[in-house]
């Protein structure tokens, strides 16, 4: 079983390249194709990244420097070759949202880059009077109006999953757990620093939802072990001397009550007035989830668990089950691939590590 860590950038607001036609045929429209432009662009919230190319240029401007001085930018592209490859080639590396190609000319290496991604989201808006894409690409009119919807397709969900793939760390809180799928929606932020434990060679796989319901993949960066993993604070002596009942006796005398409990039981039900008892641990009474435990001669140490999954064993997980202390164990089974909820709810004081012990709250 791997650990693997990776993550997903921030930057996944919508990415727009605009590729505009300074050939022969296009000089008669390109008043008409930069006005079209400007209008677009003031359309887009600040968020939408945006580039601009021209056909058969493969470097790119900004739309700053485009408003700025057009006239000497025109004239440096004028009469370049209707040629779609300089531009792509450049892109292939790179998450775009959509392309869009005004064109009044035919473009001539479009069957090059046919049954490719970075066609299919290519939107070509035609300006002139005959076919720029050789009818191998639908053509659209220069209409904002029917084009607003088809560029600004923000993401509405995201999801990483993956065969025999189960999440175990991730820092940021709009993600939840369906499954064994880590999953986003309608969030302000989408990046995330993620762990996850595979059983095979399957990397996972990060799927986008965007506004109009399309999928999108997105691209996940390998990284480092995520620092939490070191962040042990020490209990009281109180405290340490309670676990060390629990861990020899399997009972502890209860500080609240000063009756015996047993070592399952985290919270003192004496006080009538609170609903959920008074937790015996003042170090972590405001703590929802898993608790580590780390036993060694002279004190304890805790450390608290971030998500819902704790790793229990090479094969075994235990994910939290809602607002309440209970966690079910999940199994991988090697003949499926998949994980399993084997139905079995976490013990506390659960060993897993060399004398390191979960409970759960």
């Amino acid at each position: 079983m791997r650990t693997l860590w990776y993550k997903l950038e921030g930057k996944l607001n919508t990415s727009i390249i605009f590729i505009l036609d300074a050939s022969d045929s296009g000089q008669p429209y390109w008043e008409e194709i930069l006005n079209f432009v400007y209008n677009l662009f003031d359309f887009f919230p600040k968020s939408v990244q945006i580039k601009i190319y021209f056909l058969g240029n493969p470097s790119p401007y900004t739309f700053a420097k485009i408003r700025e001085n057009y006239a000497a930018i025109l004239e440096k592209n004028k009469g370049r070759a209707s040629l779609i490859t300089p531009i792509f080639e450049q892109l292939e590396s790179e998450d775009i949202s959509t392309i869009v190609v005004l064109a009044a000319g035919r473009i001539f290496d479009l069957e090059d880059w046919q049954h490719t991604q970075l066609l299919e989201k290519a939107l070509f808006v035609n300006f002139g009077n005959q076919t720029i894409t050789s009818e191998i690409c639908e053509e659209w009119l220069p209409s904002i109006d029917h084009l607003k919807s088809k560029l600004y397709n923000p993401i509405q969900k995201v999801e990483l999953s993956g065969k025999g793939i189960m999440p175990i760390y991730w820092d940021n809180p709009a993600y939840y757990l369906q499954a064994t799928s880590l999953i986003a929606e309608h969030a302000k932020s989408y990046a995330v620093h993620v762990g996850f434990l595979s059983a095979g060679t399957q990397e996972p796989e990060v799927v986008a939802t965007l506004e109009d319901g399309t999928k999108r993949i997105l691209k996940l960066k390998k990284s480092n072990e995520a620092s939490f993993l070191e962040q042990w604070k020490r209990l009281s002596d109180n405290e340490s001397k309670i676990v060390g009942q629990c861990l020899t006796k399997g009972v502890y005398r209860c500080p609240v009550c000063q009756n015996e409990h047993k070592a399952s039981q985290l919270k003192c039900k004496k006080d009538r007035r609170k609903q959920m008892g008074t937790i015996i641990f003042n170090s972590l009474e405001n703590t929802h989830g898993f608790v580590l435990l780390r036993v060694n001669s002279e004190y304890i140490y805790y450390w608290c668990q971030p998500t819902i999954v704790l790793q229990i064993t090479a094969n075994e997980v235990a994910v939290k089950d809602g607002e309440y202390p209970i966690a079910y164990i999940y199994r991988f089974n090697p003949d499926s691939g998949e994980w399993y909820n084997t139905g079995k709810q976490m013990q506390q004081y659960t060993p897993i590590g060399e004398n390191i012990y979960a409970i759960i709250l």
